[in-house]
């Protein structure tokens, strides 16, 4: 069977729910953890990828992110620090994910401060390779019927998400991201026709008053009274 040869560029989108959920069910099982992670906390993939046990509080619920990884393989670039000052922040994780981690911490084959938290399946002083992610993405995407995704939008669909939260603002959501400015938080957090016609509901609904007949006459009347 031929397989469709995706390119790393497409337009960005947010993941559903019922998506991430079909591609979790079938993914490799070495990847799984990689892409809820990744969902969850919107790090980028080289964050990820860089991450050491030492930068995990199991206990707090935290991850700190201090460094970044790019390339793969002989091209690979140790970033012993974010390219910007906002990059080097502090994740929170809870629930189903931290209990995920607890346990993936137990089988680890490596656990010392300096031991990778997704270390290469072959070799655990080796980081996990870019090109093993997406490809294990692409292919489960694939096998349960989903529009392709990448791990770029995976952190898409974190800053659309946590923009929705109730309390948060713009500015909670760059600190998340590791931007340095709010605007570039707000390319990532995309506004789907859902939310779009809730938008318009909720405009609606608040001028519903000025719509209805002998509104605009009694205005008129009262501006009148006024002079």
């Amino acid at each position: 069977m031929n397989t469709v040869r995706v390119s790393r560029r497409h337009a960005p989108r947010r993941v559903t729910s019922d998506e991430l959920t079909a591609v979790l069910e079938v993914i490799a099982p070495s990847t799984r953890l990689i892409v809820r992670v990744l969902a969850h906390t919107g790090i980028r993939v080289g964050e990820l990828r860089e991450l050491r046990w030492s930068d995990i509080d199991l206990d707090l619920g935290l991850i700190r992110i201090r460094r970044g990884v790019t390339g793969d393989g002989g091209t690979l670039s140790k970033e012993s620090e974010p390219k910007t000052p906002a990059g080097v922040r502090t994740v929170y994780i809870r629930n189903g994910l931290l209990d995920d981690l607890r346990a993936h911490v137990q089988t680890a084959p490596m656990t010392g401060v300096n031991g990778l938290v997704f270390p290469s399946p072959a070799d655990p002083r080796k980081h996990f390779r870019e090109n093993t992610i997406r490809r294990n993405i692409k292919r489960a995407c694939e096998k349960a019927g989903v529009q392709h995704f990448s791990p770029h939008d995976l952190r898409n669909t974190f800053a659309t998400l946590a923009g929705r939260a109730p309390g948060v603002s713009v500015r909670d959501v760059q600190a998340a991201l590791g931007h340095t400015t709010p605007s570039m938080a707000l390319r990532y957090m995309k506004s789907d026709e859902e939310q779009q016609t809730k938008v318009a509901e909720g405009v609606a609904s608040q001028l519903t008053a000025v719509n209805q007949p002998g509104t605009v006459a009694s205005l008129d009347a009262r501006r009148a009274s006024t002079q």
